[in-house]
This record gives structure tokens, sequence and C-alpha cells, in this order.
């Protein structure tokens, strides 16, 4: 090649321009490597890049998950505090009735007692009132 020859004019043995040529395709060769890594250092890169900004979008993924749980958490314990609240007002208000209810068997007691003494009294009347009227009468 043009190569060879000019440094074949140059004086140059033919194992020295061997030599020398040899030594030029393994620096092509190490510079196409070189090149190689580059491309795939960059592609590392950029796929480094999208691990990166996918990390972040799950962090803050998370951060909101743990906002959402603990949002729930104190809206659970509220919802336990209030349903607690209305156990208490509920038994409370089973306990009244009873109250009332043991009230009203008792004037109903009452009542069937009165009821009771007045057709007693109501029959002595009637006994009264019969014996009254065969009575002779007074001239």
């Amino acid at each position: 090649t043009l190569e060879r020859s000019r440094l074949k004019s140059a004086s140059m043995s033919s194992s020295d321009v061997a030599s020398l040529m040899a030594l030029r395709a393994n620096i092509a060769k190490m510079e196409d490597k070189v090149v190689a890594r580059s491309v795939h250092m960059d592609r590392a890169r950029a796929s480094l890049s999208a691990v990166d900004a996918d990390l972040s979008s799950t962090r803050t993924a998370t951060a909101s998950m743990v906002a959402e749980e603990k949002r729930l958490r104190v809206q659970t314990r509220h919802l336990k505090q209030e349903a607690l609240a209305h156990k208490t007002a509920m038994e409370a208000r089973a306990a009244e009735n009873g109250r009332a209810r043991s009230h009203l068997v008792e004037r109903e007691s009452a009542l069937k007692a009165c009821m009771h003494r007045r057709d007693g009294l109501g029959a002595k009347y009637e006994k009264s009132l019969a014996e009254c009227t065969n009575l002779p009468v007074d001239d």
C-alpha cells in the first residue's frame, strides 16, 4: 500500500515496516474498542438515569402511600372512638328504657289492683243497692 511504500522509501527495514503497520492496526483496534466502550458507557449512563428516575418516582409514590396510611389510621381511630361513643349512648338508652319499662309495669300492676278493688267495690255497691231496693217502703 501507499503507506508501506512510503515507509520503505524512508529507508526502514521491512520487518520494522511490518511491526509499525501491526502497531498501527492494534492502535486502530484499541480506538475502536474505546469508541465501543464509550458507546456502552453512554447507554449504561442513560439506563442508570432511567433507573434513578424510576427510583425517584417510587420514592414519591411510597411517601404518598405512607401519608395515606397515616391518614387512614387516624380516620380509623376516630371511627373507633365514634363507635364507642355510640355504643355507650345505646347502652345508656337501653338502661333508661329498662327503667321506664319497669316503671310502666309497676304502674300497670297498680292500675290492675285499682281496677280489681273498683270491681270489688262495684259488686259491694250493687249488692248494697239490691238490699236497699228490697227494703219495705216507709209511708
